[in-house]
């Protein structure tokens, strides 16, 4: 094999796992009879996408939460937030399912979370252009790619 014909699959391995790690999150969002969401980045694409999935934001009350509701986290920490941990240890506790897209793998809620898409940033690029900035547009990037494979709405309330 020469190195064109690698480098061609390797680029095709690389699209086919960003697609598949897309596709196990939109999963999780199809199958949710009801969304809520919990992030720490104000973006107008953000709330689009939870407008268009009818994701609320999750209040804190955990008492009708079913294993078919779906916490959506945007996190674009690098510390671990108590009161995020908080939100999502009591929504899995609850027995919701929980599905993130986070920067810190290692954050301290991880053990609740069902489904992670994480966003790796160079470190040279987190000192010159701020965490949030990098992930609000990768995220961006990503949601243009969930919205294409998730059945919105009224897709859902017909099946």
């Amino acid at each position: 094999m020469d190195n064109d014909n690698a480098g061609n699959a390797i680029q095709r391995t690389l699209r086919n796992t960003i697609h598949r790690e897309i596709g196990c999150f939109t999963d999780e969002v199809n199958k949710a009879d009801r969304s809520y969401f919990s992030t720490n980045v104000e973006s107008k694409r953000f709330d689009n996408f939870f407008n268009s999935i009818e994701a609320v934001p999750f209040n804190g009350n955990s008492l009708d939460i079913t294993e078919k509701d779906l916490l959506i986290v945007f996190d674009s920490s690098i510390r671990e937030d108590s009161e995020l941990y908080n939100t999502v240890k009591s929504f899995k506790t609850a027995g919701g399912h929980v599905a993130a897209i986070l920067v810190n793998r290692n954050i301290n809620y991880m053990p609740f979370v069902d489904e992670v898409l994480g966003i790796n940033i160079n470190q040279s690029d987190i000192e010159a252009y701020e965490v949030n900035n990098i992930f609000r547009g990768t995220v961006k990037i990503l949601l243009d790619e969930v919205d294409k494979k998730v059945f919105h709405f009224d897709t859902k309330k017909s099946n």
